[in-house]
């Protein structure tokens, strides 16, 4: 994937959800929305440095009454390209 659409995230997501529409664990609205954007988690041992390095691109559902966010690995849903072994 080198440019994220946010439409084959939502139909990535619906699929795994088998069409249902989660609740917000917060606030228990049923409406969300997604972003045109990937957010990266950073993952890494040593919170002293923090660099854009090893990360989880993830996609994001925003509840539209609260806020709240979760992410959802992109790999995970079958929207990156695997890594290959150009050695």
């Amino acid at each position: 994937m080198a440019k994220y659409n946010p439409n084959h995230f939502i139909e990535a997501i619906s699929n795994r959800m088998s069409g249902r529409v989660p609740a917000c664990p917060y606030c228990g609205g049923q409406k969300f929305t997604s972003t045109g954007n990937i957010a990266a988690i950073l993952i890494g041992d040593d919170t002293s440095n923090l660099n854009l390095g090893p990360h989880i691109p993830c996609g994001m559902l925003i509840c539209e009454n609260c806020g709240h966010m979760e992410f959802f690995a992109l790999g995970s849903l079958g929207l990156m390209d695997k890594e290959t072994d150009n050695g």
